[in-house]
């Protein structure tokens, strides 16, 4: 059996474990990434020590049998503990360690590609930007985050995609440390942005957003969350209204414990209760609530939040609540409902996040998929449309799959290592019995 990953980030590193784990001999995976290394992606190519993962190691394996198996990675290499926030690069390095302990394992053979998919045709032969052609029996999608928004044109004093550039050499080359410098966005790649912009002397930056709010932080010591049956309730309430009643419900049953725990609980629901919710509810949720909830969601490393409110006392941060709509001339354009004015920027660098929208990934192979049929946008045109267990829906489903951010459409809750390791195990599964059920048949 044939199965190729598309995609090396953090999701086609666990899919590939989770599938050659239940290789049988003859059975061979392929992993194709575009870049040199594997389990990097975005989030976990940075080199920068201050760049944490925002989940404690506890809560990070890669394998849903075996929770404290990142532990035992970083205790065996002196790096930490259970509640210890890594570096990025330090997880990168993981998934790498991990990958070729399951490949040394596996019964199957394992094939790395450094190359690209440009297509996937109706016999799922699998089209290397190469030349080469795959004939694959199954194809996992984990190709990533889709491409992130600019809101101004690139410049010399214009970062637009922080991550691959040496931020360090941008700023010696502008003599920007004692310039005004803006960030746009105040997510956690901004936070990130503005704690190594502080490690090179930067003492005047000012972060815009919508909201002007960095995201709540972890506990040092986090607790664990709610347990499924104190949170099932929500499952069957289908309106924006019904959701947020509940929600407030739950919230207040539990205000004796910290607000994280109920958060992090709700999480295990919303897989369930979002495939019943229509697209008009859903997009009032997103009006009312989506800020609010990523902004406790997805929470920063308690050191990165240590950082930021240091600056913000000594007065080398500023948080501004506005949009930002251009630069030139040393400034940029903020805007707020029907105010407008500027702000002096020697140096922007853009952190606004990646598009969640299917036709707005930038992905060849997405767009190639939809054009050819293969493939249809997700619920209100986010990511691509699956079934619960991640069969992309079309002529192909039965050996399409996906694995991640593609499946926000569907799930929402799509992104985070414990909702990829879940999935992963859940396709890898489900390719095996297939496959089981046929070689049976001869």
């Amino acid at each position: 059996m044939e199965t190729v990953i598309v995609g090396g980030g953090a999701a086609g590193v666990i899919a590939a474990l989770t599938l050659l784990d239940r290789a049988l001999p003859g059975d061979r995976v392929h992993l194709v990434e575009r870049s040199e290394q594997v389990g990097a992606g975005v989030a976990y190519s940075t080199m920068v020590p201050v760049h944490r993962v925002n989940v404690p190691a506890n809560r990070m394996s890669a394998w849903p049998d075996f929770p404290d198996h990142f532990v035992r990675y970083l205790e065996s290499t002196g790096q930490g503990s259970e509640f210890t926030y890594a570096s990025r690069h330090v997880y990168g390095e993981y998934l790498r360690h991990s990958l070729e302990s399951a490949v040394s394992a596996s019964s199957g053979d394992f094939v790395q590609w450094h190359d690209s998919v440009v297509s996937v045709d109706s016999t799922l032969g699998v089209h290397l930007a190469s030349g080469v052609t795959i004939a694959a029996d199954n194809v996992v999608l984990a190709v990533g985050h889709g491409a992130f928004s600019v809101p101004v044109a690139a410049a010399r004093e214009v970062v637009t995609h922080p991550w691959r550039v040496d931020l360090h050499a941008v700023v010696d080359d502008l003599d920007a440390r004692n310039k005004p410098i803006v960030v746009v966005g105040t997510g956690l790649s901004a936070a990130d942005v503005v704690v190594e912009l502080d490690t090179y002397g930067c003492t005047d930056i000012t972060a815009i957003s919508q909201r002007g709010r960095f995201p709540e932080a972890q506990l040092v010591e986090p607790e664990q969350p709610l347990l499924y049956e104190q949170v099932q309730h929500l499952v069957g309430a289908t309106t924006a209204a019904e959701i947020i009643r509940k929600t407030r419900l739950v919230f207040d049953e539990h205000a004796d414990l910290d607000w994280r725990r109920v958060v992090d609980g709700l999480r295990l629901v919303i897989p369930e209760m979002w495939p019943e919710v229509s697209d008009a509810e859903r997009d009032k949720l997103f009006r009312r609530v989506l800020l609010i909830w990523e902004q406790h969601r997805n929470r920063m490393p308690p050191e990165t939040a240590e950082v930021l409110g240091r600056l913000i006392a000594d007065g080398s941060l500023r948080l501004v609540s506005g949009r930002v709509h251009e630069h030139s001339d040393g400034v940029v354009g903020v805007r707020r409902f029907e105010e407008y004015w500027t702000e002096p920027a020697g140096l922007v660098i853009c952190c606004t996040g990646p598009s969640m929208f299917a036709r707005k990934m930038e992905e060849p192979l997405v767009d190639d998929l939809l054009d050819a049929g293969f493939a249809r946008p997700g619920r209100t045109n986010i990511g691509l449309d699956t079934d619960f267990d991640g069969r992309v829906t079309g002529p192909l489903e039965a050996q399409l799959w996906a694995v991640g951010s593609l499946r926000r459409g569907s799930n929402w809750e799509s992104f985070n290592i414990s909702e990829i390791r879940t999935q992963a195990e859940v396709v890898a599964s489900l390719i095996a019995a297939n496959r089981d059920v046929t070689l049976q048949a001869f």
